[in-house]
């Protein structure tokens, strides 16, 4: 999703209230259908405006979204998610619109679950990358040893012979390019430990921003001064 979008052919964008209308929905006190009924628009025509053309702050979590700012937030996902309540009963608790709840549950409580469910994946993933790059150091010692003795054992004979082993030398370039791949396999390796351990800490420190900025400010400024002082945190 890019950043906020006028269409000239979407109705919506071209509404002279349309921040209005935008804000309303946000909020869940306008629901989607109610306003294409209202302007005569095509049935989905404000679902797909805000989708598509009211960008990334309505897809993500913000002040506007009455659940994301909601004191009881984690209590709801876990009810819709678990199916305790249906969408619609939960609009009816909380006296919002149908679209802003099921809204927050695709856009905004997702992304959040997906994150943690990577976390947990993150030890298995190290694990994983660990052991492949201890098969294949071990792999490139034991290739190197044999590439330094097959090349000593040529020099002998050349040395002896005074004639180069075409068929040893090719053996030799086989080998040296068997070490060249165990190299790039090797650089591979660090590289996705090294994403993997950035992604752990990026992941953790989103997760914890968007719990308790959202249900705990002072909790969270508190927190995020002592990650800070740790330096595990920019403040700027």
């Amino acid at each position: 999703m890019t950043g906020r979008q006028t269409r000239r052919n979407c109705p919506f964008c071209q509404h002279p209230r349309r921040d209005e209308y935008e804000q309303n929905i946000r909020m869940g006190l306008l629901e989607v259908e109610e306003l294409d009924r209202e302007q005569s628009w095509a049935e989905g025509t404000a679902h797909r405006h805000m989708r598509r053309h009211a960008g990334e702050y309505h897809n993500e979590s913000n002040s506007d979204c009455p659940i994301c700012t909601h004191p009881e937030r984690s209590a709801i996902e876990a009810s819709v998610l678990g199916g305790i309540a249906g969408i619609a009963d939960m609009a009816v608790e909380l006296e919002m619109t149908e679209t802003a709840v099921s809204h927050h549950m695709e856009r905004h409580a997702a992304p959040i679950i997906q994150r943690r469910a990577q976390i947990e994946n993150i030890p298995g993933a190290l694990t994983s990358v660990g052991d492949a790059m201890r098969r294949t150091e071990n792999n490139l010692n034991r290739l190197n040893d044999v590439f330094n003795d097959h090349m000593d054992l040529m020099n002998a004979e050349r040395v002896e012979s005074g004639i180069l082993d075409f068929k040893g030398l090719d053996t030799a370039v086989k080998l040296h390019r068997e070490i060249r791949d165990t190299l790039s396999d090797l650089a591979e390796y660090l590289t996705a430990a090294q994403t993997i351990e950035e992604s752990q800490q990026v992941s953790v420190l989103t997760v914890i921003q968007a719990h308790f900025s959202e249900k705990s400010p002072e909790e969270w400024r508190v927190l995020r001064n002592a990650l800070s002082d740790a330096g595990v945190l920019d403040e700027g």
